[in-house]
């Protein structure tokens, strides 16, 4: 008989020690995905911001210095010039003004005015780019407006009542 209570009493600490076991292992999981999600957080609250504008920019163009990153702004009409394989232009947001050099390869909706998204650094006086993207809006525009269905069959309607009452 004393055996059998040596049995059940390695049962009971066997299974103290999976218990023990299995929490330490949720308790490990516990801290890794609470750390990975304080890290997301920490770090990724940065790259919520998709682009910085001329003026936020180039007031925090020491911060920025040699880093890639994003900037917005609208094309300065008059300033647009091809100089080798590079297009210069200046680009302006909130009343400031930046040079621009870029390398890519302008999109054909590139023109004076339109806002533009360029991916580069701030080199000296100037933010050299190598990535231009021009913003524009999600609603699109026939370049010449299409005739409406009802005025062409109202002025056809008119235009062929003028003729029978002659």
């Amino acid at each position: 008989p004393a055996g059998a209570g040596d049995g059940a009493l390695a049962q009971q600490v066997a299974s103290g020690r999976l218990r023990r076991r299995r929490i330490r292992r949720l308790l490990v999981a516990g801290v890794v995905i609470v750390g990975a999600v304080a890290f997301l957080l920490y770090k990724g609250a940065g790259s919520l911001n998709y682009y910085e504008t001329v003026s936020q920019a180039v007031a925090n163009r020491a911060q920025l210095k040699g880093q890639t990153f994003r900037i917005e702004g609208r094309v300065v009409p008059g300033t647009i010039r091809r100089v080798g394989k590079e297009v210069k232009f200046d680009i302006r947001q909130g009343g400031v003004t930046e040079a621009v050099a870029d390398s890519g390869t302008p999109s054909q909706l590139f023109a004076p005015g339109v806002r533009v998204v360029l991916v580069g650094h701030f080199s000296g006086d100037q933010f050299l780019g190598y990535q231009l993207m021009v913003k524009h809006s999600s609603s699109y525009v026939a370049a010449v407006p299409a005739k409406s269905p009802v005025k062409s069959a109202a002025k056809a309607k008119g235009a062929s009542s003028t003729r029978t009452g002659s």
